[in-house]
């Protein structure tokens, strides 16, 4: 049994998807209620989020992302193009030459490269419905010494006394994938690599199944409530999607969250 506050999650992400067609505003398809997702959720952060047969749509795509990198990622916004990756190191030829390549590119790109956090891993060696699963990179789970609970369908580690305390949860509920982290192990993982967390993102509403999209006009925008960057895309009032990216940063200072003195886990603070 979910907690409440991963099923009121659940709500709000299907509510917001379709409440333009009961809002009783005058341009409810322009409503920016489905910014919630990036909200902090008593201390959890949303990292992926998918939707896809559900009505309208969210889709949330989480990488790693130099400090260095951001103003020049900011620029670019927000276009983007995302390819979930399947693996680390893919095995690569070109007639009889074989090599590894990793899912950045050149060897020598790490620095500059984006990150993802996890990869999409099929094998029909699994049980029948399991064949899909999430794989966590290695540069997340073994410094924030991480490791996968059946149980709990989460990646977790064991507290001072000796309970098993969910870190990275993973939710498939009613044709909706979720995966969440704590803010302040995320934090901390931010500081480690010197990165900041880019949320790639497109959400859409329609009123009609087949939209005119020759029609579309769009807009870039740039909220002042919180460091982002989309494109609002119209079509009359039959379509509408935000499509861009946000920026999270840690809001811990290093010295703090880095020091032996203080826990990045809230339930050993608590304790």
């Amino acid at each position: 049994m979910l907690e409440r506050i991963f099923l009121n999650l659940i709500e709000q992400i299907v509510q917001v998807q379709t409440s333009h067609k009961t809002s009783p505003e005058k341009d409810a398809l322009l409503s920016r209620n489905w910014e919630f997702i990036f909200s902090d959720f008593d201390g959890w952060l949303v990292l992926y989020c998918s939707t896809l047969k559900q009505p309208g749509g969210y889709w949330l795509y989480p990488m790693l992302c130099p400090k260095d990198n951001v103003e020049k990622l900011k620029a670019e916004l927000p276009s983007f193009s995302i390819h979930p990756p399947s693996a680390a190191y893919g095995h690569v030829m070109s007639g009889d030459n074989h090599w590894l390549e990793p899912y950045w590119g050149n060897p020598e790109d790490f620095n500059s490269a984006e990150t993802p956090l996890f990869f999409h891993r099929q094998y029909f060696g699994r049980p029948k419905g399991k064949e899909n699963y999430y794989e966590f990179n290695q540069i997340v789970t073994h410094p924030l010494d991480l490791h996968w609970s059946e149980e709990h369908n989460s990646y977790c580690r064991t507290d001072e006394q000796g309970d098993e305390v969910e870190i990275i949860k993973i939710i498939r509920q009613d044709d909706i994938s979720l995966i969440l982290i704590r803010k302040k192990v995320l934090e901390k993982l931010l500081h480690l690599g010197n990165w900041v967390l880019i949320r790639y993102f497109s959400f859409n509403r329609f009123n009609a199944e087949w939209p005119s999209f020759d029609t579309c006009t769009s807009e870039v925008y740039e909220p002042k409530e919180y460091e982002a960057k989309f494109e609002i895309r119209r079509c009359k009032d039959d379509y509408i999607e935000f499509r861009g990216a946000q920026i999270e940063r840690s809001e811990t200072p290093k010295e703090k969250i880095l020091s032996w003195r203080f826990s990045d886990n809230e339930e050993e603070v608590e304790k």
